[in-house]
């Protein structure tokens, strides 16, 4: 089995278990949970792209200045 198919074999286990639990319900603990971890993702994402552009801003001022 190459690389691929592993992946993708565990993309459907993932993809089954997804639609288990939507089928059969999850506890709102667990919902609760995981809306956490995918703001707390969110924030993180938002904040590296933040320090991105400033990085990026400030680069850019360096440059004009000994130029």
């Amino acid at each position: 089995m190459g690389e691929f198919d592993g992946m993708r074999s565990q993309s459907n286990s993932g993809l089954q278990n997804f639609y288990s639990s939507q089928r059969f319900g999850r506890n709102a603990e667990a919902d609760q949970a995981m809306q956490a971890r995918r703001r707390q993702a969110a924030q993180r994402e938002r904040e590296l792209r933040n320090y991105h552009q400033e990085q990026q801003y400030q680069k850019r001022r360096l440059t004009s200045i000994f130029l």
